[in-house]
């Protein structure tokens, strides 16, 4: 049972992850980018959720290409120096296992009986519930706005994480739970830009 005095390495996951956008998106501003790589290698010490960030940055890296929008010039440099950084760390790290196991260490190297029982299917009740059913929605309408009406870098940056998560999850490379906690800060942000939106045309 999770009670508040229990200690997850996922309160501190979220929170460096989404410092990481945040500093990603602030790359301009001077020593951001020391910061950022620091940061993102201490992610790539204790949890796998690295690769979130990096399959997020090349889906945005894609959806730039197809609104004919450019990433700047740090974006692209970060984004590669973290893709070898986590290639790098994790081969030294897990060089054994992927030597005895395979690709099958990528899936924890789970046998296939108890497979489906630590990865379920989602649901929509699932999702409802470590999501919510305002941010979901209105989630849903900021990404479709700012996808046919407006381009905004910065969303365009929280949909490719929606995207990455989404096929994360569809693979089975990550917990539902910690799969839906990512969409459901992510839609909660999004939330707030729809809530602004709002205010902005009133």
């Amino acid at each position: 049972i999770t009670t508040l005095n229990t200690f997850s390495i996922t309160a501190v996951v979220f929170p460096l992850l989404f410092l990481l956008m945040y500093l990603y998106l602030s790359l301009e501003k001077q020593g951001v980018s020391v910061l950022f790589l620091l940061l993102f290698f201490v992610l790539t010490l204790i949890h796998y959720a690295g690769v979130l960030f990096l399959i997020a940055w090349v889906v945005y890296l894609i959806l730039l290409k197809l609104e004919d929008m450019s990433p700047t010039a740090a974006e692209i440099e970060i984004g590669l120096c973290c893709l070898f950084l986590f290639l790098w760390t994790n081969l030294l790290i897990y060089k054994d296992a992927f030597l005895q196991h395979g690709i099958d260490v990528i899936w924890q190297n789970i046998p296939l009986p108890i497979f489906s029982a630590y990865f379920p299917d989602i649901t929509l009740v699932s999702a409802l519930y470590y999501i919510g059913l305002i941010p979901l929605l209105y989630g849903v309408y900021a990404v479709f706005y700012h996808t046919f009406y407006t381009k905004n870098k910065n969303i365009y940056f929280l949909m490719a994480f929606t995207l990455a998560t989404a096929f994360l999850l569809w693979l089975k490379l990550i917990k539902i739970e910690l799969g839906l906690i990512s969409l459901g800060i992510i839609m909660s942000v999004l939330f707030s830009e729809f809530y602004l939106h709002i205010f902005q045309r009133t």
